[in-house]
C-alpha cells in the first residue's frame, strides 16, 4: 500500500496512519472517493444536458431516411458500434449508404467520423463549428475545431431532406458549443447591440431576389436553407437579409447580411465573410453594370442596388 499525500510504500498493511509524513490514511481515502464521485457527477450532468438539448432539435420521429438513425428515450442499440463508444450513450449514428460503413455516429461525449478502415474521434466541446458544402454534386460537411483545424469532408449522401437537416444540426451544436462556451454566448450578444436585424427592416422592399426579417422565421423558407449552405455561414449566424443575384433562385451567388457580418458568393464564384469590423473600412458601390462590395461583383434587379446601398450605408453608420 502507498500513502497517496506523500506516495511512501506502507509496509504495515493495518497501519491508520503514514510513518513518513504522518497523514491519516483513511481521511485520505475518504476524500479521494468523495471527489471521484463529484467528478462522477458533474461529468454524468453534463452528457444528461447533451441529451436534453439533442432532443429539442432531433426525435426518433424525424424522416431523415432510412439510414440515419435519431436516439429515443433508451439510446440506438447497435451492437457493432459498441467497440466505438464503450458505454456512452449513442444520440444518432448515419450508416453512409447503407452499406454498413460508418459515415458518423454522436454520443453524449465525441462526434465520431469513419475514414475507410479507420475512425477520428471529435470532443463534443472542441467542435465549434461545421461548414456545410459541395463536393463533384454531393452534399458534404466539415468540421472546424475551436483551435482552427478543419477536418476531412464528411458526406451525407443517401440523408433524406438533407438541407433541412444541415440547418438543425447546425442549430444543434451552436447550443453544445454555446454550453461549453459561455464566453461565445456573450460575445453573440455584445454583437446584437448593433440591430442589424432592424436595420434591415426599416429598409423593406418587394423583390423577389430578397428575403428580409430573419427569413429563417419564413414557413418554408428554402432561401434560407440554400443560403446558409451556398454562402457557407457560420453556426449561430442571426441571417437578417438575403439577396440571391441568380435569376432561378438557386441563391448560389448573392450575400446575406448576418449578426457578425456579410456571407456570399460573388459572380465568379469567390466565397467570401466580411466581419462588421472590417466592414468599417471597406468600400461598396453602384457601377454600370452592377454592385460591387470591394472587388466582388453582382449583378442585381434595377432599383435594389440602391436599397442595399441604404441598408449598408445605415449599417455602417451605427459600427
Amino acid at each position: 500500500m502507498f500513502c497517496i499525500n506523500c506516495g511512501n510504500e506502507i509496509k504495515i498493511k493495518e497501519s491508520s496512519f503514514c510513518p513518513y509524513c504522518g497523514s491519516k490514511l483513511p481521511e485520505i481515502n475518504s476524500v479521494i472517493e468523495q471527489e471521484t464521485i463529484s467528478t462522477f457527477q458533474v461529468v454524468t450532468q453534463k452528457e444528461n444536458i447533451i441529451t436534453s438539448i439533442f432532443s429539442k432539435y432531433f426525435s426518433p420521429n424525424d424522416d431523415y431516411g432510412d439510414y440515419l438513425m435519431i436516439s429515443d428515450e433508451d439510446g440506438i442499440q447497435e451492437e457493432e458500434m459498441e467497440d466505438y463508444i464503450g458505454k456512452d450513450r449513442m444520440l444518432m449514428f448515419f450508416d453512409y449508404c447503407g452499406k454498413g460503413e460508418m459515415g458518423f455516429l454522436l454520443t453524449e461525449k465525441e462526434f465520431i467520423v469513419g475514414e475507410g478502415q479507420r475512425i477520428k474521434r471529435y470532443a463534443l466541446k472542441k467542435i465549434k463549428s461545421f461548414i456545410m458544402d459541395k463536393s463533384m454534386l454531393a452534399d458534404v460537411m466539415y468540421i472546424m475545431t475551436d483551435d482552427g483545424k478543419r477536418s476531412r469532408e464528411i458526406y451525407l449522401t443517401s440523408i433524406r431532406d438533407v438541407k433541412h437537416f444541415q440547418i438543425t444540426f447546425l442549430k444543434f451544436f451552436d447550443e453544445v458549443y454555446s454550453y461549453y462556451h459561455p464566453e461565445y454566448v456573450n460575445k453573440k450578444q455584445e454583437i446584437s447591440l448593433y440591430n442589424i436585424g432592424a436595420i434591415c427592416e426599416q429598409h423593406l422592399w418587394n423583390s423577389p431576389y430578397a428575403e428580409i426579417g430573419n427569413p429563417l422565421n419564413e414557413k418554408n423558407s428554402k432561401k434560407y436553407y440554400k443560403a446558409v449552405v451556398n454562402f457557407v455561414i457560420d453556426v449561430g449566424e442571426e441571417v437578417y437579409l438575403i439577396y440571391d443575384t441568380t435569376t432561378f433562385g438557386s441563391c448560389k451567388q448573392g450575400f446575406s447580411i448576418c449578426s457578425t457580418g456579410i456571407y456570399g458568393c460573388d459572380d465568379n464564384n469567390r466565397k467570401f465573410y466580411i466581419s462588421w469590423e472590417t466592414f468599417k473600412t471597406i468600400s461598396y458601390r453602384k457601377t454600370l453594370l452592377n454592385f460591387k462590395i470591394e472587388n466582388r461583383g453582382f449583378i442585381m434587379a434595377i432599383g435594389d442596388t440602391n436599397k442595399i446601398i441604404k441598408i449598408f450605408d445605415a449599417i455602417k453608420a451605427v459600427l
